[in-house]
């Protein structure tokens, strides 16, 4: 689904470092399936899905940010030039650089920074995690700590009221107050 191809990016690309170039989208991923941070079976789904394109002549990390574009794009989202190129890494990257929704600002200011993007800029950094989540949900499974098992249809609550929609109605629905979101309540919803 969009969501994942979208989730699997970030995924891929958390592990940047701005000021030693690098990580970035490089295919890393494929080597981190196991770790904590990458819950869950989408990963693997998107990269399976994507095995039968990958080629000498099209790195993993080209077919991951293609489908960023192609995932954005059929959800109504904005048109971004995307170039091929990319190499693929060739071992993991750091563990531990995905931003948890359990982390203190403190360490989401400096995780973003690492990425290249203004850690002293909140507006950046809100919009950055809000277009994120603007698709998908959150699987009881992956996310026991967020919601529990039963309490929605098929174990799987929506970030917003258009879940197939690239659009802000994650913020429109946080600022009017009625937002349903699982990652602002949790289990507390």
């Amino acid at each position: 689904s969009a969501a994942e191809w979208i989730r699997t990016a970030f995924h891929d690309m958390a592990s940047a470092n701005a000021f030693q170039g690098t990580g970035g989208i490089d295919g890393s991923l494929l080597y981190e399936l196991d770790n904590s941070e990458h819950a869950g079976a989408a990963f693997r789904n998107t990269l399976t899905r994507y095995a039968p394109y990958f080629s000498s002549r099209t790195s993993l990390a080209d077919l991951i940010a293609a489908g960023v574009y192609s995932a954005t794009r059929s959800c109504g989202g904005p048109a971004i030039p995307v170039r091929g190129g990319r190499k693929d890494a060739t071992t993991s990257g750091p563990s531990g650089q995905v931003p948890d929704a359990a982390n203190a600002i403190g360490i989401f200011r400096n995780q973003f920074t690492r990425m290249g993007f203004s850690g002293t800029d909140n507006a950046e950094m809100i919009q950055l995690v809000i277009c994120g989540h603007t698709l998908g949900g959150v699987h009881a499974a992956e996310q026991p700590l967020i919601i529990d098992s039963g309490k929605f249809p098929n174990n799987y609550a929506h970030f917003d009221t258009t879940v197939a929609s690239f659009d802000n109605r994650n913020a429109v629905e946080f600022y009017s107050g009625n937002t349903t979101n699982p990652m602002v309540f949790g289990k507390a919803y």
